[in-house]
């Protein structure tokens, strides 16, 4: 299988003094994933971090989806976390 052998953090690894181990036991809390939060949260799953707490209590509304690259038409009125839990995953 092609995806088993593909290193998907092989050119941060490449980084002079990277430690690709070290963001892998990482713990991290974004705090509302509204135009800022969503890049921080996507970004951080992308390094390859342990896990990931996501605190929102609003839900997607339409004036969002041009700055918070998280969520899409379909998300709006569904909560903002379970929205991006869903596209964290993808």
């Amino acid at each position: 299988n092609m995806e088993k052998e593909f290193d998907y953090f092989d050119r941060q690894k490449r980084i002079p003094d990277w430690n690709q181990e070290k963001i892998e036991k990482q713990v991290c809390l974004v705090l509302g994933v509204g135009g800022v939060g969503s890049g921080v949260a996507l970004n951080l799953v992308r390094l390859g971090i342990k896990k990931l707490y996501i605190i929102d209590k609003d839900v997607v509304d339409y004036h969002n989806l041009n700055r918070q690259t998280l969520f899409c038409k379909d998300d709006v009125g569904k909560s903002k976390v379970e929205s991006a839990l869903r596209t964290l995953k993808t």
